[in-house]
Formats: C-alpha cells, sequence, structure tokens
C-alpha cells in the first residue's frame, strides 16, 4: 500500500499532465451569479483546490477534524471516546475559527459557502449530537456505558483531544516541511501557512509580524506552535459547553450571527462599489455629451 507522500506525488503528477489554467473565482462584484453551495460542493472544493495548487489545504486540521466527526458518525457512533474527541474540536477550533478567519455568509460566493459550511457545519453537528442523539447510538449500552457516554471530565475535553492534534501536527510539518516541501516550493503550492504568512496582503496580521519574526528555519514551526495554542485554548472551553445546554447554545447563536454579519458587510461593501461605479459611469456619460447650446 502506498505511503500518503507517495498518493501526493501521484496526485501531482497527474495534475501537471491535465491541468487546464483555470479562471479566477468568480465574485459577486463581477456580476455574476454562481450557485448556492451544498453538502456536495465540498467534492467540487477539493477539485477546484487541486486546479488552482492549493489541494494541500486538505492536510489542514479542519479537514482532519472533520474526519473525526465522520468517522464517528458513521463508524462507531457508541464509542464514547470518539464521540467526546469529535465534540470537543467540532465545538471547540471549528466553531471558533469562523470567529478567527472572519467566515462570511455569502450566498453567491462559491469559496466563502463552503469555507462557511466546513466550520459551521460540524459545529452545528456537535450541538446536534451532543443534546440531541439518535436512541441507536445508545441501544444496548450497559448502565456504566451509558454514563461515560454521557458524562465528560476535563481530561477527557481539555486533554485527550490535544493529543490528537499533536499526532496530526507531526504528520502535516512532517509532510509539509520536510518529504514535499520541495516539490510544493517548485510547483508553486500553497498552504495555510504560505496562506495567512507569507502571502504580501498577509505579512501585515499580527500572526504573520510574530512567526517572522523567527528565523527563517524556525517560522514553520512558530506558525504551528501559534496554531496549537490556539486550538488549545479553543478546546478548554467545549467541558462548560457539553455540560451546559444553554450555554452552548447561545454561544452557537452568537457564532452563527457573526458569519451573518460578516457576511452582511462583504454585501453591502459589494453592492456600494458597484454603485459609486454607475454613478461614475453615468457622469462621465454626461461628461463626454454635447450641450443643447452647442
Amino acid at each position: 500500500m502506498p505511503d500518503l507522500a507517495t498518493t501526493f506525488e501521484q496526485v501531482d503528477e497527474q495534475l501537471q499532465r491535465e491541468q487546464k489554467a483555470p479562471d479566477a473565482p468568480k465574485d459577486v462584484s463581477d456580476g455574476k451569479v454562481e450557485e448556492p453551495a451544498g453538502p456536495e460542493e465540498l467534492h467540487k472544493r477539493s477539485l477546484l483546490e487541486a486546479v488552482q495548487k492549493l489541494h494541500y489545504m486538505m492536510l489542514e486540521f479542519c479537514y482532519a477534524a472533520n474526519l473525526i466527526g465522520a468517522v464517528h458518525l458513521y463508524l462507531w457512533p457508541h464509542s464514547a471516546l470518539l464521540r467526546k474527541l469529535a465534540f470537543a474540536h467540532m465545538a471547540g477550533p471549528l466553531m471558533w475559527a469562523i470567529v478567527a478567519m472572519r467566515n462570511s455568509l455569502v450566498f453567491h460566493d462559491f469559496d466563502k459557502i463552503t469555507t462557511l459550511m466546513m466550520h459551521a457545519s460540524p459545529a452545528l453537528v456537535a450541538w446536534t449530537m451532543r443534546w440531541h442523539p439518535r436512541p441507536e447510538w445508545t441501544a444496548g449500552l450497559a448502565p456504566e456505558q451509558l454514563h461515560r457516554f454521557e458524562h465528560a471530565g476535563w481530561l477527557e475535553m481539555g486533554v485527550l483531544p490535544m493529543a490528537f492534534y499533536a499526532a496530526w501536527v507531526l504528520g502535516y510539518y512532517t509532510l509539509t516541511f520536510v518529504t514535499l516541501a520541495q516539490r510544493m516550493h517548485s510547483r508553486g503550492y500553497s498552504n495555510m501557512f504560505t496562506y495567512m504568512v507569507l502571502r504580501e496582503q498577509a505579512r501585515k496580521s499580527p500572526l504573520a509580524r510574530l512567526v517572522l519574526r523567527a528565523p527563517h528555519a524556525l517560522q514553520p514551526a512558530a506558525y504551528l506552535g501559534m496554531h496549537m495554542l490556539a486550538s488549545w485554548l479553543a478546546v478548554l472551553p467545549t467541558k462548560l459547553l457539553w455540560d451546559h445546554f444553554w450555554l452552548h447554545t447561545l454561544l452557537l447563536i452568537a457564532i452563527l450571527l457573526q458569519s451573518v454579519w460578516n457576511g452582511a458587510n462583504f454585501y453591502f461593501k459589494v453592492f456600494a462599489k458597484r454603485y459609486l461605479q454607475e454613478l461614475q459611469a453615468r457622469a462621465g456619460g454626461k461628461a463626454g455629451m454635447p450641450s443643447k447650446r452647442e
């Protein structure tokens, strides 16, 4: 069975043979409307990322956390350990990523809607599976097993999830900054490190400035260290969310409303810009018309 690095090399080679120059992602500001995203759009997004040399984004933690949730729900729904592990990541780092990354509910922008869905859908699933679990998940469980299924301690919610995170960090660093680093650099492939730190537009952000202060060789480790700290801070409150229905519900609503607010601001800026352009076009047209006296 080929290892993961070999698999990515094969994907890269296939893309080099089949890749065509892609058009830039459509934005609502260009006047064209894209179809709204649904669950199947994640597959389309992965194909789009591959064509745009962004397919290494699929190694990021949000994909791994979504995978843990899918494994729990579809393969081992009776597992109390997987239930808490999935909850901690989906109600922790993934949910708070909506705020940290300013995810926006913009229906006509494929990239924005799928990015929001990748973080908001797991957060909603975490709420549903905690407070409205399916009866078949607990059918046949002994009282002790049922107690473990419904109750969680600080160790289970604050420490064990970070063990999974640490395993992901080790694999991610080995693949993207060691094994495949030369291939990614030579072919212009991007990941979140290049997007959040090395991009010209991102270099002025507080995160980028902190990371770029480190020696060049240590910058990936510095970035992942900050990523790990932020994820742990997001995981810690999940014990309180697990225990308190109204706290979990109100926080989830507030964060989802934040994405609506971000989307409203986006639409306002786009429509205001378009309106200004129309006014300028009308003014320019009138200026170029001969007057009646002439």
